[in-house]
């Protein structure tokens, strides 16, 4: 369900995601089933929607504490799966960048910005 909804972001077909359903599904994931990175990643995209660059912190908190608790006993167990997710998170906030400008002051998002 959470991979289906973060799919019809850019949709042919005009679809929008319901972020509000891939934050509940993540964070079941997370909690009850797995300590998946791909996840968290979801989480910390839908976090940002909700709360803009106040979710984009507390996800990317979220993420180094995670990181710091299992480390190695994280899903996928391979590189290149942890890779994937992490260059789909960083693809997904520089993307928020330009229409974060036009929300906020400049200096609110010279960070985010700054992240290319």
């Amino acid at each position: 369900m959470m991979e289906a909804e973060v799919k019809k972001f850019g949709s042919l077909f005009g679809e929008t995601v319901d972020w509000s359903v891939v934050k509940t599904h993540a964070m079941e994931v997370l909690e009850k089933h797995s300590k998946d990175i791909k996840a968290l990643c979801y989480l910390i995209r839908a976090l940002t929607e909700e709360s803009g660059l106040d979710g984009f912190k507390s996800g990317l908190e979220l993420l180094v504490a995670t990181l710091e608790q299992f480390g190695a006993e994280l899903y996928p167990r391979r590189k290149r799966g942890r890779d994937g997710a992490v260059e789909w998170i960083n693809h997904q906030l520089l993307s928020l960048a330009p229409s974060c400008r036009k929300r906020l002051n400049p200096g609110s998002c010279s960070r985010l910005a700054s992240m290319r």
